[in-house]
């Protein structure tokens, strides 16, 4: 097989921006004579071709003397512009800010035993397909699975949309909650920053042209998928005092807020779900100031005041948004990370999932029949379902179908107890009920949660057949 062209993966990286000519004026002011060919440009590939167009702008004018300090200094400064300029491409942007987004939660669940994260690379058409293939190998494996950080954006289109319901559906289907990003499209707005000085936040969601989220959200299956929105800074654009480079300092232009690096909501969520099992063992303590909805120490930046007049604030999130209009917000399905003036700390006082109940109507006939409405659910309700009925599936398909009920029942019970062990006194009520069915043993489980970790739930009830 032939050798692999020198320099080809950075060949590749560069290729992806656009190096400009050849030599400049001081080049041309020294031509080459026919022994001084030098390297070509294009026998060494677009690495060697930056070099060779560096090198020759650096070459001495007629009668001076060589700067060979002069030539390395300025080869620096053009690799290191050039390397900023491919960390603005689009798709290297995107490809950082989920790794970003990835580190995020990493680092937030080193801590925490037992918690294990898959990690699935599929194109945002092919996310809830990937996301059913995993959930399928998954189903019985230990631990079992407690949560879907899906990074698509969902910013109202007509694809968008439809790629949450499929998500959703997935969810459902599977009792596991997904947390995915909303863009500010969604709302039908150009920046998120402007949400903030609007009287009537509803009408974000009551408009006639949002009628097709309006239908999205009412489906059904919503109640299992989360729309995070508002990002939070990753870093600011690389210059002089930032570069991590010694050899060549990084320099990122423009250096303006299209050169920051934005980690996506959903993973933030993430991390607040895997910082509640470090603390509780459970994913649900994620909401309220007091109750876990906090994670500080990111990086910030300064904004401007919400208001014509206000100061500066220095912030971690795209755009401040208050806890008020978090919880506006809210009531549209949208789970809003906010944070206060001048703190590092992003807050989820109230965290909904993406189910609005649809408006009532009027029938006039008699044998009309109303669309079911369920009431709203959230977030963290939906992560203690997803825990309990996960274990159980995974308990109860170790145990055979023809098993004797009356052993059965002590098993699933004294193992459900074991997922509250650290709970307070007189908090949790659990019921346990094992019968035999047409396809085999069939176990009966009721809940009841009393405000377990901010669970909102009054009782959880459900079967599983065994097997």
């Amino acid at each position: 097989a032939p050798a692999p062209a020198p320099g080809g993966d950075i060949d590749a990286l560069l290729s992806m921006v656009d190096l400009g000519g050849g030599g400049g004026g001081e080049a041309a002011a020294s031509p080459a004579t026919p022994d001084d060919a030098g390297p070509k440009p294009s026998d060494g590939g677009r690495f060697s071709e930056l070099i060779a167009t560096v090198a020759a702008s650096a070459r001495p004018r007629a009668g001076q003397p060589a700067r060979p300090a002069e030539a390395i200094a300025q080869l620096e400064r053009a690799i290191g512009a050039q390397l900023g300029a491919i960390l603005q491409h689009p798709e290297v942007r995107r490809l950082e800010e989920a790794w970003r987004g990835l580190s995020l939660l990493v680092d937030r669940v080193k801590a925490a035993e037992g918690v294990r994260i898959e990690v699935v690379s599929a194109r945002p058409d092919e996310a809830a397909g990937a996301l059913e293939r995993v959930l399928a190998q998954t189903a019985s494996t230990e631990p079992p699975a407690s949560v879907a950080i899906v990074d698509v954006a969902i910013d109202g289109t007509a694809a968008s949309l439809a790629r949450l319901e499929q998500i959703a559906r997935v969810a459902e289907a599977h009792a596991l909650p997904a947390v995915v990003n909303g863009a500010a499209g969604l709302l039908g707005v150009d920046e998120l920053g402007g949400v903030e000085r609007l009287d009537n936040k509803a009408a974000l969601f009551q408009a006639p042209h949002r009628a097709p989220w309006r239908s999205a959200a009412a489906r059904h299956c919503m109640r299992w998928v989360a729309i995070a929105m508002n990002r939070v800074l990753g870093r600011m654009p690389y210059d002089r005092s930032t570069s991590r480079i010694r050899e060549a300092t990084i320099v990122e232009q423009p250096a303006d807020e299209g050169g920051r690096v934005w980690i996506p909501p959903a993973y933030v969520v993430g991390a607040l779900i895997a910082a509640s099992f470090r603390e509780t063992a459970w994913p649900c303590r994620i909401a309220g100031a007091k109750g876990g909805g906090v994670i500080g120490d990111l990086p910030v930046h300064e904004v401007k005041g919400a208001y014509e007049g206000d100061e500066g604030v220095a912030i971690p999130t795209e755009a401040f948004v208050s806890t008020d209009t978090q919880r506006d917000l809210a009531k549209s399905g949208v789970l809003l990370l906010a944070s206060a003036p001048n703190s590092d700390a992003v807050y989820v006082l109230t965290a909904p999932t993406a189910y609005v109940p649809p408006e009532k109507l009027t029938y006039d006939s008699a044998t009309a029949e109303p669309d079911a409405r369920l009431d709203r659910v959230s977030l963290v309700d939906q992560l203690f379902v997803a825990r309990v009925v996960q274990f159980l599936r995974a308990l109860c398909a170790k145990l055979p179908p023809d098993s004797d009920p009356a052993e059965v029942q002590p098993v699933v019970e004294g193992a459900l107890w074991t997922l509250f062990e650290n709970a307070p006194p007189a908090t949790i009520e659990l019921s346990v009920k094992a019968a035999r069915a047409e396809g085999g043993a069939l176990v009966a489980v009721a809940v009841r949660p009393r405000r377990f970790l901010g669970v909102g739930l009054d009782e959880v009830s459900l079967e599983v057949p065994l097997g």
